[in-house]
Parts: structure tokens; sequence; C-alpha cells
């Protein structure tokens, strides 16, 4: 298991801009094409001024469906993107997707990502 507690402030934060990058990538080059409900839910919630993006990391647990291609499990990293409520808004959180990764960032292995997971 990959101890992300054990990075540096510089470290995190470089981990955090790859999560977005791919976020980035994943939402406009692969959402749009596989699934264009989820596509246009995002889009609407992405427009919505009560919400803000948010981002937490975790190491793969027992109950995340993955690629072996990816890596092992000490290897793999999973990163949930949320939409958050802000502050005063009575709307309530939305997990919008679990990427799942290789921790190493010049690995060539694929990129899993589970759209709205919470409503699977």
């Amino acid at each position: 298991m990959y101890d992300i507690q054990s990075l540096s402030d510089d470290q995190f934060e470089a981990l955090t801009d790859r999560v977005l990058n791919m976020y980035e990538v994943l939402t406009q080059e692969a959402l749009p094409q596989s699934d264009s409900e989820c596509y246009e839910r995002l889009y609407r919630l992405s427009n919505d001024d009560d919400y803000e993006l948010g981002i937490a990391i975790r190491n793969l647990s027992e109950d995340d469906d993955y690629d072996p291609d990816i890596g092992t499990e000490d290897e793999i990293i999973v990163a949930s993107v949320f939409m958050q409520a802000k502050d005063g808004s009575l709307k309530n959180d939305v997990k919008v997707v679990d990427i799942i990764f290789n921790i190493d960032p010049h690995s060539d292995s694929p990129v899993s990502a589970f759209w709205f997971p919470e409503e699977l």
C-alpha cells in the first residue's frame, strides 16, 4: 500500500495537479464520447454556482473494482472528485468520479474512471 501520508506538501500538490489533469482529459475527451448523459449532468453541476470542485485521494480498497493492468495494489491510488456544496448552500455534495491510476507518473498503465460511483 502506498503511503499517501508520507508525501511532502510539494509532492501532494504535484499529485493533486496530476489528478486535475487526468480529470480534465477524461471530462473533455473520453466522457462526451462514452456517456453523453453523464457528460450533460457533469456540465450542469460544473456550471452551478452553488458547487466547487473537491478532490480526495486514498489507497485502493478491497471494494474497488479495477483493471489489473493498472498495476499492483501497492502501486494504485484512487482519486475521488466531488462537486462540493459551497457554504450556505442547501445542496448535497456529489461524487462525480473515482479515478483509479498508477502512482508512478511515468507509468504507461491505463486509467479507470467510474462516473457517479455512488449511484451504481
